[in-house]
């Protein structure tokens, strides 16, 4: 285990005992309180009830203190509740306050209560269901969307946005892909598709579909789905959000029969089906139905009318309601997967995807039991949460944080705008910033500093960052240096003026205005503060703006500054992370970048020959050529410093077993925990309720 790792475990523990102990603490104090009479007191209260019943057990906890220099023990009865039914409980509580002085002082309290408990007592309805169909609590999934309410009227996967919209809820719902991944056993899954081949010459890719698959509203799913989509919409369209991953590389798609395709790549490519089908980052291909989509707008088109049953899918679930509260997606009975003898109908009849505010709100109400799922939290809030709701688990016990999810907190900055057009400004604001603030106020000191984003939690990532640590090492990326920082600004012609701001030649000062999508996204609400203060520690001008509203799209057209992100990459190798600053997934200033995580707008034809090479190549860490060309992407990286890598993101994705069992962990489980992930979705529909 590496020293971070070793000292936040230790500080949970340490968090972990202190928190229990001033909850005995506080405890104890109400029982002493309550002890001041010297009558003893005999209560019998009967009442009868129609549901479960809960009763307490008794835990001891002893508190000594001095009392005008005398030792007072007191033995307090703590209270921990149980479910007991369809009998009578007679429960006797006992306080004790022993004191060496001249009275002793007992009260004992004893209450009787019977009560008739329904053996399958059923909790509420979920919040935000009102109007629609009676689902259960125990048959509804409750997963928290960070922030106040949602945006929800548009359904596009195409359009500005479409990365979110599949991430947030699409992917877990109605958008099924044709293979699934198991991060954490490296095995494709086929799904929608049966097989997939590759001609001799790595030129052609064949894939072959199920034949009994069919759309959310009856409709037969054929090849000609497959073709229309990744062709007419995506190929065709500079606009897609996925246009970026097929231009220049798939030349067409061919519709070979009813239930076959043909890729045919611009050039020889041993690495297609990886990126396109292995869900590394969320960038697999969707397929929509053509009989909905042609003639369309696939820019304006919102996709969305549900008494019509659009969005129209192949998922097991369809979307009921649509509101700033909720989206609420029912479980289709008349799932494809289930006819087909695939899959079990899922047990979960509702998914519910619900804004449930800040991560202490959401804390909340996972501890009430109100919320199933999350996406993030810090690891000592989880740990406090657990000690308020012992049913909530993660993806494993210890340690807290860094669950992989092949992705970097960054600062991004959009290298065609001043001053972040100069690489040595952005290198001097990357010397400037004190990771280890970021680390400790993000992930209590958990997380890896890495100089590039490679997600080195993977075994993949891993075994390449070896063999460019002497990189990082030497240009010194990793480490806190303001001293250089300003080395590298007065080279470049920069000075600081009476106010100690960093000036350009014309004495105007650098403005830093960094955007922060926070407070939907926590992670990057702690981030912001320790980024900004370390940039004005250096002389910097920063200022941090926090605000969701249009975000996404701003960036997407190079209408920030810069802002913080996460960088999400390959779990395997770099190439599938390096190619995001090839100067293909470029724009110009107020055109979409075909990506998100190309919104730096970094161009240099150097780098693009040697990002090619790579691409023509099969990766391997042992094979010296593709490392060379590797390390000198790499140096180009440290050199120009298109974007900071601020550290390797570790969350904890906290899941509850109140209502539901069977969710992804280390020990079961080769799917993921991350929900954004696609194959989360194949966790949610083996979820099964708790009490069977």
């Amino acid at each position: 285990m590496s020293t971070p790792m070793k000292e936040a475990t230790k500080m949970l523990k340490l968090r972990k005992i202190i928190t229990i102990g001033l909850l005995s603490a506080a405890l104890s104090a109400a029982a002493a309180i309550a002890c001041a009479s010297e009558t003893i007191v005999v209560q019998t209260v009967e009442v009868e009830v129609a549901r479960e019943i809960r009763v307490v057990e008794t835990v001891v906890v002893e508190k000594e203190t001095i009392v005008e220099g005398e030792t007072i023990v007191q033995t307090v009865v703590v209270e921990k509740e149980r479910i007991v039914e369809g009998q009578t409980v007679v429960e006797t509580v006992v306080v004790e306050k022993e004191v060496v002085v001249q009275q002793e002082v007992a009260v004992e309290v004893e209450r009787v209560v019977t009560a008739t408990a329904e053996p399958t007592a059923t909790p509420p309805p979920a919040a935000g269901t009102e109007g629609l169909r009676d689902v259960p609590r125990n048959r509804t999934l409750v997963i928290a969307i960070g922030g106040q309410q949602l945006a929800p009227a548009n359904m596009n996967l195409l359009s500005g946005g479409a990365l979110s919209r599949i991430r947030d809820f699409a992917n877990q719902t109605w958008l099924e892909f044709p293979f699934y991944y198991g991060h954490h056993d490296g095995e494709v899954y086929p799904w929608l598709a049966t097989d997939w081949q590759y001609n001799d010459t790595f030129d052609e890719v064949t894939i072959t579909f199920r034949d009994d698959i069919y759309w959310s509203d009856g409709t037969p799913f054929t090849a000609e789905d497959v073709r229309f989509t990744w062709q007419d919409l995506i190929l065709d369209n500079p606009s897609s959000a996925f246009h970026f991953r097929l231009k220049g590389v798939i030349a067409s798609v061919e519709k070979v029969d009813d239930y076959t395709i043909k890729l045919h790549l611009t050039q020889p490519d041993q690495r297609i089906f990886l990126v396109l089908f292995q869900e590394n980052s969320e960038e697999q291909m969707p397929v929509l139905p053509k009989h909905i989509w042609e003639g369309k707008d696939p820019e304006t088109f919102e996709n969305i009318d549900i008494p019509n049953g659009w969005p129209v899918g192949t998922g097991a679930f369809k979307l009921v309601k649509a509101a700033p509260e909720a989206l609420i997606f029912d479980r289709d009975d008349n799932w494809w997967a289930a006819k087909a003898g695939v899959a079990p109908l899922p047990q979960v009849e509702r998914i519910v995807f619900a804004p449930a505010g800040d991560e202490q709100s959401i804390a909340l109400r996972m501890a009430n039991d109100d919320i199933d799922v999350q996406f993030t939290f810090q690891a000592g809030l989880y740990e406090l949460t657990r000690v308020r709701n012992p049913k909530i688990i993660s993806f494993k016990d210890e340690p807290f944080g860094l669950d992989p999810n092949g992705c970097m907190i960054s600062m991004t900055m959009n290298n065609k705008v001043k001053p972040f057009d100069d690489p040595a400004v952005r290198r001097a604001l990357n010397y400037s910033i004190d990771k280890q603030s970021v680390n400790n106020l993000a992930f209590e000191g958990a997380a890896n500093n890495v100089g590039v984003p490679l997600a080195i939690t993977f075994p993949g990532p891993a075994e390449y960052y070896k063999k460019i640590k002497d990189l990082i090492d030497a240009d010194g990326t990793e480490t806190h240096n303001p001293e250089k920082a300003a080395e590298v600004m007065e080279a470049a012609g920069y000075s600081k003026n009476e106010a100690g701001f960093w000036t350009d030649a014309d004495g105007e000062v650098l403005n830093i205005e960094l955007w922060n999508p926070a407070p939907g996204y926590f992670i990057m609400s702690r981030s912001g503060t320790a980024v900004v203060e370390s940039l004005q520690r250096a002389g910097f001008d920063a200022v941090e703006r926090r605000g969701l509203t249009g975000f996404w799209g701003k960036q997407a057209v190079g209408d920030l500054p810069s802002w913080l992100t996460w960088h999400c990459g390959s779990t395997i190798e770099p190439y599938q992370t390096y190619i995001h600053w090839h100067s293909s997934n470029s724009a110009e200033i107020g055109e979409t970048v075909g990506y998100f995580l190309s919104a730096p707008r970094y161009e240099n034809p150097e780098y693009d020959a040697i990002i090619d090479q790579m691409g023509a190549m099969q990766a391997s860490p042992d094979d010296p050529e593709y490392i060379e060309l590797f390390r000198q992407a790499t140096e180009i990286i440290l050199r120009d410093m298109p974007e900071i890598q601020l550290a390797e993101d570790g969350i904890i994705n906290a899941m509850n077993t109140t209502y539901w069992t069977g969710w992804p962990t280390a020990e079961t489980s080769d799917f993921p925990s991350h929900r954004v992930w696609a194959a989360f979705y194949q966790a949610i529909i083996r979820l099964h309720p708790t009490g069977e």
